[in-house]
Formats: C-alpha cells, structure tokens, sequence
C-alpha cells in the first residue's frame, strides 16, 4: 500500500495509446509539491516578542544601541520590532555566540526600515 501511495502511476489503469496530458501535468505538479520541504526543516524565526524581551534584558541589546547605533527611536521601537520579525530572522542568530551576526542583521534591518520610514513620510507629504 505504501508504494501505491509512493508509485500511483504504476498503478493506474493503461490508456488506450492517447497520451493523457491530465495525468502528466499531475505527476509533474506532484514532484513539486512532494519536495517542498523534504529533508528539511522550517527555519524557527525571532518573533515580536522575543526582540522586545532582548532589548530589555540583554546588556548587549540595550535602549541605548537601539537609539543610538540603529537610530530606532522610542516612538518607532513597536514598529521597528515587527519590520524585523517580518524578515523572518532565523533564531539561531539569539545565541550569544551569533550575537555580532545579529547586529550585523539588526543593522541592516534599520536602515532599510529608516528608509521605509522616509519613503513613507516623503508619500504622505505629496497626497
């Protein structure tokens, strides 16, 4: 049974000699869908939570490196926490041995939001 589920095309019924165009778009769709994910895990990302829980308990990530080195105000922090928990930042990066690989991504997270940010408000200026 399991190979029939493995197989299904060794299984169905011969054609009258036609070729059955149906059968070949679906076996071809199934390689796709079967291979998605095969042998491989989906990555577990940082979420909103967890970078609100690092700036305020990490001695690293403080108040202070948010402002001053990413230039992420206080007025904009919230946001600046779901911009970054929407580039879906790999975990992994919270160990403090990837501690300066998460700056380096942090770093890059503002200045593409500080960009954002100016593009938004530039927007808003014209309408």
């Amino acid at each position: 049974m399991n190979d029939r589920n493995n197989n299904p095309y060794k299984y169905k019924p011969l054609g009258n000699g036609n070729v059955d165009i149906l059968a070949i778009l679906e076996l071809i769709g199934s390689l796709f869908i079967k291979n998605k994910y095969r042998n491989s895990e989906i990555p577990e990302t940082i979420s909103y939570e967890e970078f609100q829980d690092l700036f305020l308990v990490d001695s690293f990530f403080s108040e202070e490196l948010l402002e001053k080195d990413l230039k992420i105000s206080k007025e904009y922090k919230q946001l600046f926490f779901i911009f970054c928990e929407s580039k879906m930042i790999e975990d992994e990066q919270l160990k403090k041995e990837n501690q300066f690989e998460l700056l380096n991504t942090l770093v890059s997270c503002s200045k593409e939001f500080l960009q954002e940010l100016k593009n938004t408000k530039n927007d808003l200026k014209l309408n």
